[in-house]
């Protein structure tokens, strides 16, 4: 069983990543007519089977979809695009372009320069001579490449859904005393972890956390306590005597109201949710320390 092994030389995404860099440091270095975007012109901005192939080498690195399911398909179109390309026409088109490398560069040199995204170039490459290889290739290393690729144009947002999932599904898995456990730990480190946050603010999160798939629940639960909380800041509001500061906060705690209707709850609805209770315990806070030094100045 026969491992596709990556080469520099074959690969046109990074035959093309080289002369681009290759290209800047000539301009860097005032270099006259750089043969480097000549050499571009000729292989690549013709419609030729390498600019092709570079373009799909360009899609499997640079695309992004929002999940693995898409990634994959994708990758799969790209492939059956690439089965339709000639072998024979792009191995004698990239021995020609090696060719006119090699007449103005060190090749050496040339390929000693590092290149971005290099791991997936080469995935891509090793899922290309996959489809033209007669010998048998090892499933493992294809799969890995796939992997690779599928985890690269997946974002990362779907990338971490997808494994919140994985962790929940695991602990739904679990025996009933195991899952209590595990719950007491993480209530534990939640407390150590968030332990100068006020009562209020824990129990935010809490509901937070424990309702994160029950959308229902904690859009309910968040539209009362923003309720409450706007009109907490309001009393509060009324309490400040510096008319400018008065007038501010009156603008700042508006854009409150809209919690008490949100539907589906994000992240940052919960993020202000615990800046508005920073800004009560504040306004609370100055409230009560006018009213110390109203008394001790009395006494």
């Amino acid at each position: 069983m026969a491992k596709s092994k990556h080469s520099k030389v074959k690969n046109t995404g990074i035959l093309f990543e080289l002369l681009a860099r290759q290209l800047t440091a000539d301009t860097l270095n005032d270099v006259a007519n750089s043969a480097a975007i000549k050499i571009i012109r000729e292989f690549f901005v013709k419609n030729t089977a390498l600019k092709k192939e570079l373009q799909m080498y360009q899609t499997l690195v640079k695309q992004k979809f929002g999940s693995e399911t898409q990634a994959s398909q994708f990758i799969d179109t790209v492939l059956t695009e690439r089965k339709k390309l000639t072998n024979k026409t792009l191995a004698n088109q990239k021995y020609n372009l090696i060719k006119e490398i090699k007449k103005h560069y060190n090749l050496e040199k040339f390929f000693a320069s590092p290149v971005a995204k290099y791991k997936q170039y080469a995935s891509a490459y090793r899922l290309f001579e996959s489809l033209s290889d007669r010998e048998i290739n090892d499933p493992k290393t294809i799969m890995q490449c796939r992997i690779t690729l599928v985890e690269n144009i997946t974002t990362k947002k779907a990338r971490q859904e997808k494994a919140r999932h994985e962790i929940i599904e695991n602990f739904s898995s679990q025996d009933e005393d195991t899952r209590l456990l595990a719950y007491k730990i993480l209530v534990d480190k939640f407390n150590n972890k968030y332990k100068g946050l006020s009562k209020d603010q824990k129990n935010l999160l809490e509901q937070y956390i424990n309702n994160v798939s029950n959308k229902k629940t904690l859009a309910e639960f968040v539209n009362k306590k923003a309720s409450t909380l706007y009109k907490g800041l309001v009393v509060e509001r009324k309490k400040v005597e510096d008319k400018v500061v008065s007038i501010k906060l009156k603008e700042v705690i508006k854009h409150l109201k809209p919690l008490s209707e949100v539907k589906s709850v994000k992240d940052k609805h919960i993020l202000n949710m615990m800046r508005y209770y920073d800004l009560k315990a504040e306004l609370s806070n100055v409230s009560k320390r006018k009213n110390r030094q109203v008394v001790w100045g009395l006494s």
